[in-house]
C-alpha cells in the first residue's frame, strides 16, 4: 500500500512540475505573438523584422579580409626563374595581346629546354586563375580568349 501511495504522490509532483513547465512555455509563445503583432501594425508584414524578434535571422559568416592581389604589370626582362605569372606577364608585354598558344610560344622561345606538354598544361590554369581573379584582362573571340596585361 506505501508504495503504491509514493508511486502516486511522484505522478502528482511529476505532473505538478510539468504543468509549471508548460505554462512558462506558453507565456513565451504569447509574449512573441504580442511583440509580432505589435510589430505589423507598426511596420507591416515584414518579414526580417519577425525574424529578427524572433532571434532567428541568419547569420552572415565573418569573412576574413582577403589582401587584393596588384594586377600584373608589364615586365620588360624574363627571368628563368621567376614565377609563371611573371614569364606571363614578360610575354604579354612583348606580344601586347595574345592568344594561349602565343603566349605559350613566347615563354618556349625563352626557355626551349623546358617539356612543352608541362608548360602548356601549367599555362592552362594560371591563365584561368588569373582570368577569374581579374589580374589579366581578355577578350573573347569565338571560343577563345585573347589575353592582355590591364
Amino acid at each position: 500500500m506505501k508504495t503504491t501511495e509514493t508511486l502516486e504522490k511522484q505522478v502528482v509532483e511529476f505532473l505538478t512540475l510539468l504543468a509549471i513547465q508548460k505554462r512558462e512555455e506558453i507565456k513565451n509563445i504569447q509574449s512573441i505573438i504580442d511583440r509580432i503583432s505589435r510589430k505589423e501594425t507598426q511596420v507591416g508584414n515584414n518579414v526580417d523584422s519577425t525574424l529578427s524578434i524572433l532571434n532567428i535571422m541568419p547569420k552572415e559568416p565573418e569573412r576574413k579580409s582577403k589582401k587584393t592581389k596588384p594586377v600584373l604589370g608589364p615586365i620588360n626582362k624574363f627571368n628563368e626563374r621567376d614565377k609563371l605569372d611573371k614569364k606571363i606577364a614578360y610575354a604579354l608585354t612583348k606580344l601586347g595581346a595574345g592568344f594561349r598558344q602565343d603566349i605559350l610560344d613566347e615563354i618556349q622561345r625563352m626557355q626551349p629546354d623546358r617539356d612543352p606538354h608541362k608548360v602548356e598544361h601549367a599555362l592552362a590554369v594560371r591563365l584561368s586563375f588569373l582570368l577569374k581573379h581579374n589580374l589579366i584582362g581578355y577578350r573573347k573571340i569565338g571560343r577563345r580568349y585573347e589575353y592582355c596585361l590591364i
